[in-house]
């Protein structure tokens, strides 16, 4: 689905393509009623939208644009624009952890300071029972001045696109399909039910990429990168790049049975806080 500039999405009218991924296409835009600009997200079903799913989608958006954390992007509206559910969120300037790392990886310190926001802001939504369930680099925005914001928090989910992806895996990896695999649990793997401890999983294999510049899951086709998340661990990484700190903290996140892992967002916080301020000292 693509829309065309000065098209009108419900009060948003369009003004110019930011970003085409696998997840949909990405729009700068102003409110005509509030005279603001906005991000309109236009999302790339991998099925027809029945409203049932368009209902659980609305409702998913709804308890998020309830949230006031600065480490979550704001969500204005969602609406229908020919058929296709799109989300109109804040306008942020800077760049999204995918292509930062496009760069190189991350200091160790910088890595845990972007690692400390992403368990902030999942901290703040569990605790409404909002599950991403989609984390990966291209879902973690960092702005200009530092900031880090998480966006697409569960919306991409309530489509099933994921589960998509994993059912109909291609023979061999493309980027944008590893991109959006790379990072599920094992139990979504699986196609199990999927709680908070899933984003967990997924904020250990953000903070260890941020480490080492590399994925943690990688294998030669998609099936290979799945049995990858089910029955293997990443290669360690050398201390140079991993405090002696941070190293269990990463292993516990990555444990493949979620009843190992960090319980809880806060409890993640905690342990990166704590890390964070040997690696200082």
């Amino acid at each position: 689905m693509t829309a065309v500039s000065g098209a009108q999405l419900g009060p948003y009218v369009l003004e110019g393509l930011i970003a085409r991924g696998a997840s949909g296409e990405v729009y700068r835009a102003r409110d005509a009623v509030r005279n603001r600009r906005a991000a309109v997200k236009l999302i790339a079903p991998s099925r027809s939208i029945t409203p049932d799913a368009f209902a659980r989608f609305a409702k998913q958006a709804a308890l998020w644009s309830s949230l006031d954390h600065a480490s979550l992007a704001s969500v204005y509206h969602v609406g229908l624009y020919d058929g296709v559910p799109y989300v109109a969120s804040e306008l942020l300037t800077g760049e999204t952890l995918r292509a930062r790392l496009a760069r190189g990886p991350m200091r160790p310190l910088e890595a845990i300071h972007c690692a400390l926001q992403v368990a902030d802001a999942l901290a703040a939504a569990h605790r409404l029972g909002i599950v991403h369930r989609d984390l990966r680099p291209e879902h973690v925005f960092v702005t200009g001045r530092g900031a880090v914001k998480v966006i697409d928090l569960g919306l991409a989910k309530c489509l099933d696109e994921v589960l998509e992806v994993v059912q109909h895996a291609a023979a061999e990896v493309t980027p944008a399909t590893l991109s959006r695999i790379a990072y599920l649990s094992p139990e979504q793997v699986r196609g199990e039910p999927a709680d908070a401890r899933a984003d967990i999983f997924s904020i250990g294999t953000l903070l260890y990429e941020m480490l080492s510049g590399t994925a943690s899951f990688r294998g030669r086709s998609v099936v290979g990168t799945l049995d990858a998340i089910l029955r293997h661990d990443p290669p360690a990484l050398p201390v140079e790049r991993c405090p002696a700190s941070l190293e269990p903290v990463i292993r516990r996140c990555l444990e493949k049975d979620p009843r190992r892992r960090y319980q809880s967002a806060r409890a993640l916080y905690l342990s990166l806080d704590r890390a964070g301020r040997a690696s200082s000292a």
